[in-house]
């Protein structure tokens, strides 16, 4: 989800992840309609060129070291 996705990155980064609390796409309150499930189905691009990406809390690691 993207609050344990923001929580994750929080973590990495050494803030404080009990500071966010998730909350609807009505409570955002955003002007454009949002769909209620966003989430991206990889597994068709990881077939065709034979690589996985790594998990975002990888990921996230790695950026902490480049900065």
């Amino acid at each position: 989800s993207r609050h344990e996705f923001t929580k994750s990155l929080a973590d990495v980064f050494g803030y404080d992840s009990e500071l966010i609390n998730p909350i609807s796409t009505e409570e955002f309150r955003q002007e454009a309609p949002r769909p209620e499930d966003s989430t991206l189905d990889s597994s068709r691009l990881y077939d065709a060129i034979a690589y996985e990406f790594r998990a975002p809390t990888d990921a996230f690691r790695e950026m902490r070291t480049v900065r």
